[in-house]
């Protein structure tokens, strides 16, 4: 038990508070820093865990929707093994085509493409569908389990946390935590499995021009590693900011005959537009490190891989030299085919899209997992006055 009553901390933190506003509505100099909100802050990070394992604890609320993540997995796989499938069909119709001209191959290949799209856009549709339940019930379980954690809490931490603050982790962190876990996983594990089904594929048409292409994908790899980890620390930044301007604009909407009555609009408005200012720095370096991350393993890399494999292809479709693609009359057959180049152009791009996205959402959940970082500390919190199991009652 702490040495100081609780009752006793929380009256003196709320007198404190109450004479910082005081002299700050009177136009006295305003310090640097409030002892009291340096009192409320050091007190909240000392009770609270230091480390949460986040990932951990988001899978171990998403465990009693075990089944419906089975079909969704399931139907994931089908779905992705479906869109893997067509740039390879795409190039097979282009060789029928354009190439060698057969309409018996072309009639087989649209036929197959066409059932390939409807199986693929059914399990797509399932599988999205049942992310969406997934995600709104492990929503539903965070608020609940934040919620209850904040009811038993001790009075000293609703001294030192503002009602704004709390109101802020229940409504727009748990959103976007709840977001990912029914977005945007979805979207990264198809890409995942998308990436290993197209890797297959291209290595099964040429494993020369798969190892080719395979120099870009490493600096595309560690590129959104680097930006995923630094956007984690920044969101729980920008988080932070968002919450403590929408927490003082609470605290003044809600005595506001306060604080006409000491004519405090103007210095009011000017600490809020301070933590509007704060967000927005957040917000700029974010596009700052965006713009290097977005024109390297966006544009620049992808492009340069398509470059270099094409002109290897080029090579390839003409060696050994005499080569032929039949290999009739006894020649050697090429490397690789007119069609197998085709297709192999195709699965590039759908590699390069599935980097893209994975790159992209990685990001966004790292963001989410900063998000979700301080919601899961109070979770985990243990209050230091434990209350009574249960309610006092009179003695008879």
């Amino acid at each position: 038990f702490p040495t100081r009553r609780s009752s006793d901390l929380a009256t003196t933190a709320e007198g404190e508070a109450e004479g910082g506003r005081r002299k700050r509505r009177s136009g006295a100099p305003k310090q640097a820093e409030d002892p009291a909100e340096m009192a409320k802050k050091g007190y909240i990070e000392r009770t609270q865990p230091e480390k949460i394992r986040s990932v951990r604890a988001i899978l171990a609320m998403v465990r009693p929707d075990w089944h419906l993540l089975v079909l969704a997995y399931a139907a994931l796989v089908v779905a992705a093994a479906g869109d893997t499938t067509i740039p390879f069909l795409y190039g097979q119709l282009i060789d029928a085509i354009a190439i060698n001209r057969d309409p018996d191959k072309f009639t087989t290949y649209m036929l197959l493409l066409v059932l390939t799209a409807v199986v693929t856009g059914i399990f797509t549709g399932f599988r999205g569908s049942t992310f969406i339940v997934i995600g709104g019930r492990f929503s539903v379980r965070l608020r609940r389990r934040l919620f209850c954690s904040l009811m038993r809490q001790e009075l000293d931490f609703f001294s030192a946390v503002r009602t704004g603050d709390m109101t802020s982790r229940l409504s727009a962190d748990c959103q976007k935590v709840g977001d990912q876990v029914q977005l945007n996983v979805n979207v990264f594990l198809r890409s995942v499995i998308q990436v290993l089904f197209t890797l297959g594929f291209m290595v099964h048409i040429s494993w020369r021009l798969a190892l080719t292409c395979f120099v870009a994908v490493p600096c595309i790899v560690y590129a959104s590693k680097v930006f995923g980890d630094y956007m984690r620390t920044l969101s729980t930044e920008t988080q932070d900011a968002l919450a403590e301007s929408n927490s003082a604009a609470e605290e003044v909407l809600g005595s506001i005959s306060t604080t006409r009555a000491f004519a405090a609009e103007a210095s009011e408005a000017a600490n809020y537009a301070k933590g509007m200012a704060h967000y927005n720095d957040c917000v700029v370096r974010t596009a700052r490190v965006y713009y290097v991350y977005s024109s390297t393993t966006f544009t620049l890399l992808p492009y340069c891989a398509y470059c270099l494999v094409l002109y290897y292809g080029a090579q390839l479709t003409q060696s050994p030299v005499g080569c032929s693609a039949t290999a009739a009359d006894g020649a050697a057959r090429c490397a690789i085919e007119a069609a197998g180049l085709v297709s192999f152009v195709f699965y590039m791009q759908s590699l390069f899209a599935a980097f893209t996205s994975i790159g992209n959402i990685y990001t966004a959940l790292a963001q989410a997992l900063g998000a979700a970082d301080k919601v899961l500390k109070w979770i985990e919190r243990t209050p230091q006055l434990v209350p009574h199991p249960a309610p006092l009652v009179p003695a008879h």
